[in-house]
């Protein structure tokens, strides 16, 4: 039997153990610094008062504040968390696939050969639900890091657009 379920694991499991050490290794981590990167510097400008904000903006110290830079950050971070996130949907239907695919090798269904047959068809269940309920909580966590993100870099492009919108109404 634990031959068996062996190569189930080096078979269709592995896939799913595949995508989540590279969820976990490489997509978690990197989308982790790219919130907190874009966060700390989102939190130490969004709600400066507007005059201290466009002086910022002007200056060309390497403290200024640079749009193009936080836009980057964001979109590095968008794009590292989507991945994260389609493969966080895709657990359970590889573990779907893997049993349905393991069950319809089943040539037996007597006796002990049939029970053997249908636990390693589960193993593949066991893998996508556990390790869709481990980055799920995870995605709890660094989703509402990615939204806070994105809603304070549209609030403070929002008040440098209407900061903007009244110096040229004030110049005509």
């Amino acid at each position: 039997m634990f031959q068996i379920i062996v190569k189930n694991i080096l078979v269709y499991d592995f896939i799913i153990i595949l995508l989540a050490l590279v969820n976990g290794l490489y997509l978690l981590p990197k989308t982790f610094k790219y919130s907190k990167a874009l966060n700390s510097q989102l939190e130490s400008k969004v709600y400066l008062s507007i005059s201290v904000l466009l002086k910022q903006f002007s200056d060309k110290s390497s403290k200024s504040l640079d749009l193009h830079k936080l836009k980057e950050l964001q979109d590095k971070e968008l794009k590292l968390y989507s991945l994260f996130s389609t493969i966080n949907g895709m657990f359970t239907l590889l573990g779907m696939l893997g049993t349905i695919l393991s069950l319809l090798k089943v040539v037996s269904f007597e006796g002990e050969n049939m029970m053997l047959n249908f636990t390693v068809a589960l193993t593949s269940t066991f893998w996508g639900l556990l390790f869709a309920i481990i980055f799920k909580a995870a995605d709890g966590y660094i989703g509402h890091l990615v939204e806070e993100n994105q809603s304070n870099l549209n609030l403070l492009l929002d008040r440098i657009d209407k900061c903007n919108e009244g110096e040229l109404a004030y110049e005509k």
